[in-house]
């Protein structure tokens, strides 16, 4: 899927598309501060957010 998504952004961006590319940190702060993934994490289990992290990086 990544591998797609990728594939489809540089053509997209070659026909004259412009991509932005936000700093998520803030994003993620301010969710984690306001319990937001360890209220999620509680509602999925460890396995599934473990595999989360896995694809986007740590969370909680």
């Amino acid at each position: 899927m990544a591998k797609l998504n990728a594939g489809l952004q540089q053509e997209l961006a070659g026909k004259g598309l412009t991509f932005n590319q936000p700093n998520v940190t803030p994003f993620r702060d301010k969710l984690r501060s306001a319990g937001f993934y360890a209220e999620w994490k509680g509602k999925y289990g460890d396995q599934p957010w473990e595999l989360l992290e896995k694809s986007v990086g740590k969370l909680s």
